[in-house]
């Protein structure tokens, strides 16, 4: 059996088309992604535990976000930090030892700043 060896620009397109069908199949991919995990809760629990003992600070900085958020300590604005978009927020750590310390920023703008795009 041969061995295709793609070159990083021919990677870089894979992704993207992959990344394009995706988004224009999303509700398809969750409601897959859903039933998934419904048929396998224990690899769901495998991986959750493994996530949370090797990455605890972030566990911890995140699900103080979400209780504080809950309780209403910390309140979402409506628009982006970084580009002013009106939409859902994600709540960006720059220091995980400071778990209320965050930025507001869309999904753009949050996978565009962890790829090294923007600081």
């Amino acid at each position: 059996m041969r061995v295709r060896v793609l070159t990083e620009a021919q990677k870089e397109r894979a992704r993207e088309r992959a990344s394009l069908h995706y988004y224009a199949n999303i509700e398809k991919h969750k409601a897959h992604a859903k039933a998934w995990r419904k048929a396998n809760p224990e690899k769901c629990q495998t991986y959750y535990a493994k996530y949370r003992k090797a990455q605890p600070m972030k566990h911890k900085a995140r699900w103080t976000v979400w209780n504080a958020k809950v309780a209403g300590k910390l309140v979402v604005p409506d628009h982006c930090e970084e580009c002013g978009v009106e939409a859902n927020l994600d709540a960006h750590h720059d220091d995980y030892e400071k778990p209320l310390d965050v930025r507001w920023l869309c999904r753009d703008c949050h996978a565009a700043h962890h790829k090294g795009e923007r600081t």
